[in-house]
Formats: structure tokens, C-alpha cells, sequence
């Protein structure tokens, strides 16, 4: 028989992630798009467009070409694009698929890839240029901790973003009731890809190599809403100004804004404009109401 207060051993704990939230498919299956073998050329789909194209948009697709890329950026302050540097980063090790016939090669392609990187704009911080928010590298791979008050259910997520979610986001509710309702406890732990900030403004970016679509079109707001919903980029986003605004708190910046968090799909983007770039902007009310799922570490 065991002493009525005798310690009691603690349930199910662990360190979770969104990726590990949300890695079921969803009712009506996973966002899909061509793989870059069958993806046709840009001239076959849609007229050409002055200024506005990158090679990157059929470079081939898949795990390694989405390392390179996300490697170089982390470490990268945004400076013009050095050609011996980068050629020492492809020969890092890791081994990619030529590109298609009659692109560049990995040299050339992904040197377009970043220099027109450097000069897109941000929706919202228009017209600074990304490289003027992105100077610090230290900035990237920013990795937080969010320590669960309770069970952390898809339903809690869902509920909050039924009630609370701008009008454009709230059909997503839908999407996570169709996820596994298991619950979990302990830590949410994340890796945001980049701090951005802006005077008193803060915000988060998440590079995505992802084929979105074949044509320019499919990197418009309103496709580009859909796949961050379908993929649940959606949640991550939230989730990451969440945790922002915690370390903002910690630090004794409360009254820093910190409420907007970009999808930069990097096949789509083009030179000083923001395509292929969307904007998340929860309210203050949304990201409270999500904050609330968590524990505050200095409550007694």
C-alpha cells in the first residue's frame, strides 16, 4: 500500500515540436505539387516576366538542395554573395542533382538564388531591402523553449484559432480538428530560421525551398495562404511569435512589437518586390490566447 502522500510518479513528459504536432496528414491529404523532374518551364506556363524571374524556380528539389540553401543563410550577414566562399560551400560535402538542361550550374543558379534574396521586401516593412533587416547572423537559427501548462491537444490549437484568428486564418481550425487529438506534455521547442527587427518592431522568417506550384501565379498571396494552411506553416508561424514575445517579455521589452512572421518561399521570389512572400499578422488577442496553452516558468 502506498502512503497517500507519497510522491506520485509524473505522466507521459517529453520535448515535442511543431513538426512532431502536426506530422499526420490531415482529412483531405497533404499539400501536393510536381516534383522538379516533371515541373515544366516557366515559358510553358506562363509569359515571361522582365526582371522577375530566378533560376532557382526548376532547380531540382529534395532534401540536400534544401541544406545547401538553409545552410549558407544561416551563416550568411547578407552581404553580396561571394563566389569563392559559395564554391566552398558546394563542395561541403553534400551531393546534388545537376540542374535541369539548360540552367545554370549549383555555382551560378544559387548565386542568382541570393543575390536577388538580399533585395526582396518584406510586405509590411516595404521598401527596405531584406538585406538592411538581416545584417546579424547570430539572428538565425534561433532555437526557444515553451513549457506546456497542461495537455497540448490539436483541439486546444484549434479552438483558439476558431475564436480568435483573423478572418483569412480561421478556416484552419478545421485543418487541425482533423489531426490526432493525442495530447502531450513538457516543451515545445522550435528553431526559428531568422530574427528580423526593425527599430521597436520584431519579427520571425522561415525560408522555404518548397515547389509550390509550376507557375508564377501559384506564389501569390492568396496560393501561398492555402499551402501555409495545407502544411500548417500557419501554426509554425504563430508558434514562433509566441515564443518571441516571451523572450521580448524576459529580456524587459514588453512594449515591443512583435506580431509579424514571414513565409519566404524562395522559388518564387524576384527582385525588389515581395512575390513569393506571405505575411502572417495574428492580433495581439490571438497570440494571447495561444500563449495561455503555456506555463509561465516564474509564476510561484
Amino acid at each position: 500500500r502506498v502512503a497517500s502522500d507519497a510522491p506520485q510518479i509524473p505522466g507521459f513528459w517529453r520535448v515535442t515540436s511543431f513538426s512532431t504536432l502536426t506530422r499526420e496528414k490531415h482529412a483531405h491529404g497533404a499539400p501536393t505539387a510536381p516534383t522538379s523532374e516533371s515541373t515544366e518551364s516557366l515559358e510553358a506556363v506562363a509569359p515571361p516576366v522582365p526582371e522577375a524571374r530566378v533560376a532557382f524556380f526548376n532547380a531540382p528539389g529534395g532534401a540536400d538542395v534544401g541544406t545547401v540553401v538553409h545552410d549558407w543563410i544561416e551563416a550568411w550577414d547578407f552581404r553580396r554573395v561571394d563566389p569563392l566562399r559559395l564554391e566552398a560551400h558546394l563542395k561541403a560535402g553534400l551531393r546534388l542533382r545537376k540542374p535541369r538542361e539548360g540552367q545554370p550550374d549549383w555555382p551560378d543558379l544559387l548565386s542568382g538564388l541570393f543575390t536577388t534574396l538580399r533585395t526582396i521586401q518584406l510586405p509590411g516593412w516595404e521598401p527596405t531591402p531584406l538585406h538592411e533587416l538581416c545584417s546579424a547572423a547570430h539572428a538565425s537559427e534561433w532555437h526557444f523553449h515553451l513549457p506546456l501548462k497542461n495537455e497540448l491537444t490539436s483541439r486546444a490549437l484549434a479552438d483558439c484559432f476558431a475564436r480568435h484568428a483573423a478572418p483569412a486564418h480561421q478556416a484552419y481550425a478545421e485543418r487541425l480538428r482533423s489531426l490526432s487529438d493525442r495530447g502531450v506534455r513538457g516543451l515545445l521547442q522550435g528553431f526559428i530560421d531568422r530574427l528580423v527587427r526593425r527599430g521597436d518592431a520584431w519579427g520571425v522568417i522561415d525560408w522555404k525551398t518548397n515547389l509550390v506550384g509550376r507557375s508564377l501565379k501559384d506564389y501569390e498571396e492568396a496560393n501561398l495562404l492555402t499551402y501555409a494552411m495545407d502544411s500548417h506553416y500557419l501554426l509554425q508561424c504563430h508558434l514562433y511569435l509566441v515564443a518571441l514575445r516571451r523572450h521580448l517579455r524576459t529580456v524587459g521589452r514588453p512594449h515591443d512589437q512583435a506580431n509579424q512572421a514571414w513565409l519566404v518561399f524562395l522559388r518564387g521570389i524576384a527582385t525588389n518586390t515581395s512575390r513569393g512572400v506571405l505575411c502572417i499578422q495574428p492580433s495581439d488577442e490571438m497570440l494571447a490566447a495561444l500563449d495561455a496553452l503555456f506555463a509561465d516558468p516564474t509564476a510561484p
